[in-house]
C-alpha cells in the first residue's frame, strides 16, 4: 500500500492498465492516508462507502471498454466529481 502512495499519477495509471494495481488497491491506499491525517486536515467532509464503491466499479469497467485511456481523462473526470461534491450535487452523481 505504501508503494502505491509513492507513485506518480501517470505510474499509477500505468500500473492500474498492466493490472499490477488495481483500482480498489490505489482507493484503498488513499482511503486509509485520509484517516490517518484527516484528524489534523479537516479536508473531507464525507467518504461515502457507496459512493466510493461505484465510483470503483465505474472506472474499472471504463479501462475495460476503453473509456477511460489515460490520465487526462481520469483527472478530468475527478476534478468533474469534485466540483459537484463542492456544489452540493454529490447525491445526484451516483445512484443509490
Amino acid at each position: 500500500m505504501e508503494e502505491i502512495l509513492q507513485m506518480s499519477a501517470l505510474e499509477l495509471s500505468k500500473q492500474i492498465r498492466h493490472g499490477s494495481v488495481s483500482v480498489k488497491e490505489a482507493v484503498e491506499a488513499c482511503k486509509k492516508q485520509i484517516q490517518k491525517s484527516e484528524s489534523q486536515v479537516h479536508a473531507y467532509v464525507s467518504m461515502g462507502e457507496k459512493i466510493l464503491a461505484h465510483r470503483i466499479k465505474e472506472v474499472e469497467e471504463g479501462i475495460k471498454n476503453g473509456r477511460y485511456t489515460g490520465i487526462q481523462r481520469c483527472i478530468r473526470q475527478c476534478q468533474r466529481d469534485i466540483c459537484e461534491c463542492r456544489s452540493g450535487n454529490k447525491d445526484t452523481l451516483y445512484p443509490n
